[in-house]
This record gives C-alpha cells, sequence and structure tokens, in this order.
C-alpha cells in the first residue's frame, strides 16, 4: 500500500530509510522480504523523492512521476508499504549538484538546514510509525543524500529517544531509563548502499571515516598503496562512475578520493559487527523483480537487468559466503 502523506502512517515492524526512489530495492530488498515473508509490517521510506519545478541540468523533472510510480510498484512486489516525504533530489536543491563530483564531493550552502528538515521529519514519522528496527543507508560512495540521509536519520531518531524518555538532556538518561524505554526505542541497522558498495574496500574505507574497523567477517587488510590501487581502479572503472562522470571531472574526482583514501583508512580499535544474511533463489528471484521495476534507473546504474545480476553476483562471492544472494548489514557500538 502507498501511504500519501505522513498523518496516514500507522504503527509498523520495521522501517526502512531510503534516499531515493530506488535504494531500498537496490540495497535491501532480502531483508524487506524476511519481514513481510513472516508477517511483519515493512514501511519503506523516500527522503528525497521529488523534483523541482524546473529541469535541473540533465535531471529532468518530468521524470519523477515515473519514478515514483516504479517505486510502488517495487514496494508491492516486496510486500512493503511505501511513503515519498517529499524532499527535493539534490539537483534540484542547488546548481553544484548537477554534476557527478558536486553530487558526490561538495555540499551546498543549504545543507545544514536540509538535514535538520529532514531529521525533524524522521522524529514525527517514528512518533507514528514507532517500529521495533530501523534501517539506515551506511552511506557508502559519498552521494550527498546518502549522507543526507544518513545523518538526518541519526539526528531525529535522537530526538524521538529523548522525547520518548521525557528528557532531552542526555546526560539524565541513565541506564535504568534506558532499559525503562527498550521496548519504545527501535534498533538500529545500516545498509550496505549499492551500487556504491560493490566497488571494492568502499564499505572498509567508509567504516574507517565514521571511525571503525570491519569485523573479522571482512577481508584481510591490505596495506595502504595496495588498498589506494584497487579502490581507484575499482571506483574508476565503475558502470554508475563511467555514465555519469565527465572529462573534465576526473581530475577533481582523483584528488578527492585521495583524500578520502587518507581519512578512511585510518585504524581504529572500535569494531563494527557485520549481521549477514543469505538468501535462496527464489528471494533472488523476488529482488530481481523489484530491482526491475525501477526500469528507468537500470541503464545508468548497471546497464541493464543482467548488469544488475552480474554485480549483484560478484559481490556475493567476494563476500565469500555461499549462498545465491547476501546482503550485509553493520551494527555501530
Amino acid at each position: 500500500m502507498h501511504i500519501s502523506d505522513l498523518t496516514e502512517v500507522m504503527k509498523c515492524d520495521s522501517l526502512f530509510f531510503a534516499p531515493h526512489l530506488d535504494d531500498v530495492a537496490l540495497s535491501c530488498p532480502g531483508r524487506v522480504l524476511e519481514d513481510t515473508a513472516a508477517g511483519r509490517r515493512a514501511l519503506v521510506v523516500t527522503l528525497f523523492s521529488h523534483a523541482g519545478s524546473a529541469d535541473a541540468g540533465r535531471f529532468k523533472r518530468d521524470l519523477y512521476p515515473t519514478r515514483q510510480a516504479e517505486d510502488r510498484r517495487s514496494c508491492e512486489i516486496l510486500g512493503a508499504d511505501s511513503l515519498h516525504a517529499g524532499f527535493l533530489d539534490a539537483p534540484f536543491r542547488a546548481e553544484i549538484y548537477h554534476r557527478f563530483s558536486g553530487i558526490m564531493f561538495k555540499r551546498d550552502a543549504n545543507h545544514a538546514q536540509t538535514m535538520m528538515q529532514a531529521a525533524e521529519y524522521v522524529s514525527r514519522l517514528l512518533e507514528r510509525a514507532q517500529p521495533s528496527v530501523v534501517f539506515v543507508p551506511l552511506g557508502v560512495g559519498w552521494h550527498i543524500d546518502h549522507r543526507l540521509t544518513r545523518e538526518a536519520a541519526m539526528v531525529g531518531i535522537s530526538n524521538y529517544k529523548w522525547r520518548k524518555s521525557g528528557t532531552k538532556e542526555i546526560e539524565r538518561i541513565t541506564d535504568e531509563l534506558r532499559s525503562q524505554n527498550a521496548n519504545v526505542l527501535p534498533r538500529l541497522q545500516f545498509y550496505e548502499d549499492r551500487p556504491y558498495a560493490f566497488v571494492q574496500e568502499s564499505v572498509r574505507l567508509r567504516l574507517g571515516e565514521l571511525g571503525f574497523s570491519a569485523d573479522a567477517h571482512d577481508l584481510p587488510l591490505l596495506d595502504a598503496d595496495e588498498l589506494r590501487r584497487v579502490f581507484t581502479e575499482s571506483f574508476m572503472g565503475a558502470h554508475y562512475v563511467r555514465q555519469h562522470l565527465a572529462d573534465d571531472e576526473r581530475e577533481y574526482t582523483l584528488r578527492h578520493l585521495n583524500s578520502h583514501l587518507t581519512r578512511g583508512s585510518v585504524q581504529t580499535s572500535t569494531q563494527a559487527q557485520s549481521d549477514v544474511h543469505l538468501y535462496d533463489r527464489v528471494t533472488l528471484a523476488v529482488a530481481r523483480r523489484a530491482v526491475g521495476a525501477h526500469e528507468s534507473q537500470l541503464a545508468a546504474l548497471f546497464g541493464d537487468l543482467e548488469g544488475w545480476q552480474r554485480q549483484t553476483g560478484e559481490y556475493t562471492r567476494a563476500l565469500r559466503y555461499e549462498a545465491d544472494y547476501v546482503e550485509r548489514y553493520w551494527q555501530l557500538p
């Protein structure tokens, strides 16, 4: 069922935040299916779901009704409810987001205001939905809307927690009070943003940026030079990068990649805990249908649906699990 307005939201079991109108289908369809197949109610909320009143460079406003319809269909396939929050997609908020390098590495002057508005929306949504678990993008890949979604979710969830606890003064939240409110405070999990997570070493680098190291399930740590080479080659060769990165942006992009590689490779002692979900070919087939519903996006992201399945299979094998399809989530201490 598609929910047209925040006031229509009812209680759900699991809440999935998506930056855009395809991100949950691309990143965590198996987990949605897991919940809905078990009779739990899942709600997919897309924050940056709308266009502005005019085209934004190569981004056409007339495409968004199609994208919204695709998302409704995709959520129906997964058995989840859908809600489009109505915040403007990045290219329609600022001209600097008309280009790939701007979307990935810049922030417009109203970034903080956009984040706080989205965070307030998240708080109000949680008050109505009261989910047991909330899924948030990890922010792999640097897309500004993916980072904004994570930031807004974290601030919004914190505000919601303090309201439910009866105080906003964090120093007064005792262990006893946390225990008393455990049944109303949602558990938080981070999903890996796809296709950005398909770039080799991208998840490890993102965890490093957040101050965490990957747990023992991850691949052996590469030395700095090898990590730089593997990541850069994988990033520059990714289909979505080759489709969107203009020739005159390459030097600027490589400089920023080098900066992020330096920050993301810092060793930390706190380990993030992975939560790996293994699925069979039946789930993979339904996930394929859900992804295929986003027909307007496939060419730019994967080439076609077969390209999605090929890249998904390669990532499953890279994680070294025996399954037809794998999704990995993270818990950050």
